[in-house]
């Protein structure tokens, strides 16, 4: 248990007002919104036993890192999150042992909101008590709920409502712009005016009621425990300095996922099924052991299958990235990469860049990968991925015969693509076999890691 001496501090704006933030939990610390730095900060100077985050500023400032929150939680202490950006990072950091509290982290952490938009709001200074000044768009839907399960509001209508304030911006979620944002969308002047006013009468904060929750957690923290926390991280990777790229990773899996959910892109059932394969295949599980490795890792079939259809996603937007381009443009693409990561070697500075061999015995000129059409690059490529060529030889070189038995492939078949893959430089033949280029090597380590950030959610 926390030394009861030491303080409990809040990070607070908006949200809720800090009077009545006091008059719930009178001992409490009050801090602006957090920005980055700010937790790091507050917990060396004030040692506190448990922090609430609520507010956060992430337009002027950098937002709260999560490394900070995993740092202080690694030190033993409480923290919370609720209502704000402090819902946010409890959802995405609660299976590590952060606190979340209300309603709104719990539909950010079931995957029902997942902008940082839905929370934000325009408000005054703290001079001015951090007053709101519009409507945040998680209190909007609130509203609308709360209307529509009292038939104040009609399907419609309520839609209406919902369309029109998710495509106002925050600073100008109002009464009056939302009445403009109705009238525009056919729904008559009168009509309009009273929908906006009718949402502000009814008015559910529901940030406000989540975060004075949050301060009666805090309130009571020393007598009533946690009994349902998570223990301390198990993790080791997310205690660190490799947090962060792990982190930059698996956020980039998750835009490019999203960007394939908003493009509409479905994964037939077959295509499901040989991405499911894939993955049990990276882990090295089978499918009668896949249950127990469920378990083991922290999953459900349930979210298992959610990540395999988001992988599917990734790897259809991947395919049709690269097929609408020219073999230019993709061999482009493979170049800027290693440019960005510092391994780019001229042509004229690394002779195996231009050697392309169609197998160990036989190296023929760098001519060949000009001939390679851009559809046979994109599928060279893709094959080599899902197979785990770069893997295999990750090792050292092998022969074609011995990557086939490791691979589970046709050895006529790999051959081919061994070829395609040394003329596009990836490759290269050593005493009859083959083994990784200087840019299959580096490929291979991208690869590894992309694979690595899709099997750990």
């Amino acid at each position: 248990m926390q030394d009861p001496g030491r303080p409990l501090v809040a990070f607070l704006g908006p949200s809720l007002r800090a009077d009545v933030a006091r008059a719930i939990a009178p001992d409490v610390e009050l801090l602006p919104p957090v920005c980055r730095g700010d937790l790091a900060a507050a917990v060396e100077r004030l040692r506190p036993r448990a922090v609430l985050i609520v507010d956060g500023e992430f337009a002027d400032a950098l937002a709260v890192r999560h490394k900070e929150i995993l740092h202080a939680l690694h030190l033993g202490l409480r923290v919370l999150g609720a209502s704000s950006v402090g819902a946010l990072r409890a959802a995405e950091l609660d299976r590590f042992g952060m606190e979340g509290v209300g309603e709104i982290y719990a539909h950010y952490r079931d995957g029902r909101l997942t902008s940082d938009a839905e929370v934000a709001l325009m408000h005054l200074t703290a001079a001015e008590g951090y007053r709101p000044l519009s409507w945040p768009m998680v209190n909007v839907r609130a509203t609308v709920s709360a209307l529509a399960a009292r038939d104040a509001i009609g399907a419609g209508a309520a839609a209406a409502v919902l369309a029109a304030a998710a495509r106002l911006h925050f600073i100008e979620r109002t009464r009056p712009a939302l009445a403009h944002a109705l009238a525009g969308d056919g729904c008559g002047e009168e009509r309009a005016e009273a929908l906006a006013a009718l949402v502000e009468r009814e008015h559910v904060d529901l940030k406000a009621r989540d975060a004075a929750a949050a301060f009666e957690r805090l309130a009571r923290l020393d007598a009533a425990g946690n009994p349902d926390a998570p223990g301390p991280p198990g993790d080791v990777a997310l205690r660190d300095a490799g947090f962060q790229a792990l982190l930059d990773r698996a956020i980039d899996r998750r835009l490019v996922a999203q960007v394939a959910e908003d493009m509409g892109i479905e994964p037939s059932a077959d295509e499901l099924a040989r991405q499911r394969a894939r993955v049990l295949r990276r882990l090295g599980v089978g499918e009668d052991s896949a249950a127990s490795w469920l378990l083991a890792s922290g999953l459900d079939e349930r979210r298992f299958e959610d990540l395999v259809v988001q992988l599917a996603q990734v790897q259809q937007l991947r395919r049709r990235l690269l097929d609408a381009g020219l073999l230019e443009r993709n061999r482009r693409l493979v170049i800027e990469q290693l440019q960005l990561e510092g391994a780019y070697a001229p042509a004229n500075g690394d002779r195996e860049h231009r050697r392309a061999p169609r197998g160990p015995e036989a190296v023929h000129d760098a001519g060949n990968r000009s001939r390679l059409e851009a559809h046979q690059v994109t599928e060279a490529l893709l094959a080599a991925v899902e197979l785990g060529v770069a893997g295999a030889l990750a090792a050292g070189p092998r022969t074609t015969e011995e990557l086939a038995s490791a691979l589970g492939a046709d050895a006529r078949r790999l051959e081919r693509l061994l070829a395609s893959l040394a003329g596009l430089g990836l490759l290269a033949a050593e005493d009859g076999a083959w083994r990784l280029s200087a840019a299959g090597r580096r490929l291979a380590t991208t690869s590894g890691a992309e694979r690595s950030a899709a099997s750990r959610p």
